[in-house]
């Protein structure tokens, strides 16, 4: 057996049915938005690996011709990088976006890596020549 819907009824409905278009909203901009940052750091990663890539190859390429005390400054300013790298990687984590970056993320680790590999060199065989 149906009954009318009283007054009060359909309001809630009306009330209810608007809260779900407002939800609904909320999700489709919150992700448009949660696409844009993820496009953004991936734009940001890319330009971060091509630049430390570049690094890398310039500092591979003029090694030899390395006095200690260039050495040493290109250390100086190398070394901030690995922090920043540990506090973008952990931002990302922290964002649960690493399965969203994993390529992107995995690239830009490698270069990392491979600059703190050519900063061991320019440590070991150029500042640290005792040995």
């Amino acid at each position: 057996m149906s009954y009318p819907a009283c007054e009060d009824d359909i309001k809630m409905i009306e009330i209810t049915v608007s809260s779900i278009e407002n939800t609904e909203r909320s999700i489709t901009k919150g992700s448009d938005e949660h696409l844009d940052l993820i496009l953004d750091i991936r734009n940001g990663l890319s330009e971060n690996t091509f630049l430390i890539r570049k690094v890398v190859d310039d500092i591979e390429q003029h090694f030899n011709s390395y006095t200690v005390e260039k050495a040493q400054n290109l250390l100086a300013k190398i070394f901030p990088v690995f922090n920043l790298t540990k506090s973008i990687n952990a931002l990302i984590e922290k964002l649960e976006l690493s399965n969203d970056l994993s390529t992107h993320l995995a690239a830009f680790n490698d270069e990392v890596r491979e600059l703190s590999e050519i900063a061991n060199d320019l440590s070991r065989y150029k500042v640290n020549t005792s040995k």
